[in-house]
């Protein structure tokens, strides 16, 4: 196809981070339950690499960055945790093996599996200093302020505005956009421009 070039990057992964009280945890399982056909269960590398290797294309969600980050400190057993997201990134091949069933195995751009995770910024500072390659690969949300109490009282809008994203999640999966960069001078102007600039252009807030 004309003026179409290949993925250069494997995925995203999201990191949302905050104080505690936060919509983070919140965040993050709402999006899992919009789309759970795309749901890939966290767990350790390996068991990680064994669900990558039968879904194939999916999310994984990991909650608690810190307890990732315990485990990998003291039992040592997810210490290969972030290596794995380096891997990832790229659409890497992942081989894992397992002691007591069969090794699995992914070849090198055989899958297609972003990551989203949560953590407080002191989490996410102890993650960068085990595995400080994610720091160039890690797109981070802040939510900043702590939720009032009215937010997490229940209603319908909440279950209608999950019945939205649902829909909008499948509709997404039937779809495929193609950009196509006529200008290509303006787009290396656009990623020069600083962040000064890009606010007085109202394209940040």
């Amino acid at each position: 196809m004309k003026d179409v070039d290949p993925i250069a990057s494997g995925n995203m992964i999201i990191a949302l981070t905050g104080p505690s009280g936060s919509i983070k945890s919140w965040a993050l399982q709402t999006a899992r339950h919009a789309a759970p056909d795309l749901t890939i269960e966290a767990g350790t590398p390996e068991y990680l690499i064994s669900r990558i290797e039968k879904k194939r294309v999916g999310i994984v969600y990991e909650v608690e960055v810190a307890s990732v980050m315990k485990q990998a400190d003291r039992q040592g057993y997810m210490r290969t945790w972030g290596e794995l997201l380096d891997k990832a990134y790229g659409l890497e091949a992942l081989e894992a093996g397992r002691k007591r069933a069969k090794s699995s195995f992914v070849e090198d751009r055989g899958y297609y599996v972003s990551f989203m995770i949560a953590g407080t910024t002191r989490d996410y500072a102890g993650m960068l200093t085990l595995w400080p390659g994610l720091k160039r690969r890690i797109f981070f949300l802040d939510m900043e302020e702590v939720a009032p109490l009215e937010v997490w009282k229940p209603g319908s809008k909440g279950a209608e505005m999950l019945a939205k994203l649902h829909l909008i999640g499948n509709a997404l999966k039937e779809t495929i956009v193609i950009l196509s960069l006529k200008n290509h001078e303006a787009v290396k102007e656009g990623m020069n421009l600083t962040k000064r600039e890009l606010k007085a252009r109202r394209f940040l807030r």
